[in-house]
């Protein structure tokens, strides 16, 4: 599509004049990875992480911030391959350097275990995911505030850890306090509230509001279908919910 066309003529632009290992040139090429990610070009996205992450620790070091925060990133694209084995020592390592580095309540350091976190419940860890979520969550309200984009990404995660947990009260009511908080600020119509509201949909139905869950998660997977493809994680993820969903009586 066009954003990828034009990041992909950037970064040729930048490694022509300025060669592949310049800081310029791995913005570019880190910048080309995610939007490929959101894509679902994720065989590509990983290439282009792993290159950048391996020239940052050779050129910056392997604890600073940009290599760190670019090795996140890639556990993401990782675990949205169901790479979840690799996923969670990328990201658990990640974790761990940057609160030795930076502090446990830095920001990046927040973020990484929001990323952390979900890929801990893609592996079953539900328990080990919301004890590491929760306090995050509490941190981040404290430091960021309530409608920061940080904050709403690690209370979507940890309103699914509590449905898996068996508390879908408290997890619905999380889930659409964060849709409500998200729709207000970014629009019902970005990505980003279609996951929230795919989770709350399955939420909804774990609550036995199964009618309301299913209609939700069917809206939710018809814009994902139109704008991702059937192939893209986001758009599975609905799938694997709303088949459950539907399996269920009404």
């Amino acid at each position: 599509d066009e954003a990828i066309r034009l990041e992909r003529e950037v970064l040729a632009t930048r490694t022509r004049l300025l060669g592949e290992e310049h800081p310029h040139t791995l913005i570019a090429r880190g910048n080309l990875s995610r939007t490929l990610c959101i894509r679902g070009n994720y065989i590509e996205a990983e290439e282009h992480q792993r290159a950048v992450t391996a020239s940052e620790a050779g050129l910056l070091g392997a604890e600073h911030p940009d290599t760190l925060i670019d090795r996140s990133y890639l556990s993401m694209t990782l675990r949205d391959q169901g790479k979840l084995a690799e996923a969670d020592r990328v990201a658990s390592d990640v974790l761990a350097t940057v609160c030795r580095v930076l502090g446990r309540e830095h920001p990046n350091a927040l973020a990484c275990a929001c990323r952390s976190g979900s890929i801990m419940l893609l592996r079953g860890q539900v328990a080990e995911a919301e004890a590491l979520l929760s306090p995050t969550f509490e941190s981040q309200t404290r430091l960021l505030g309530d409608e920061h984009q940080g904050t709403l990404a690690t209370a979507a995660v940890l309103g699914e850890a509590l449905c898996l947990l068996d508390r879908p009260v408290e997890g619905a009511a999380l889930l659409q306090a964060t849709y409500d908080k998200f729709s207000s600020t970014r629009g019902a119509d970005h990505t980003g509230a279609w996951g929230i509201k795919s989770a709350l949909g399955a939420a909804l139905c774990q609550c036995g509001q199964v009618e309301d869950g299913r209609a939700m998660l069917e809206e939710v997977h018809s814009q994902q279908l139109g704008q991702f493809g059937v192939h893209h994680a986001d758009t599975a993820h609905t799938l694997f919910r709303l088949r459950r969903w539907t399996a269920a009586p009404g």
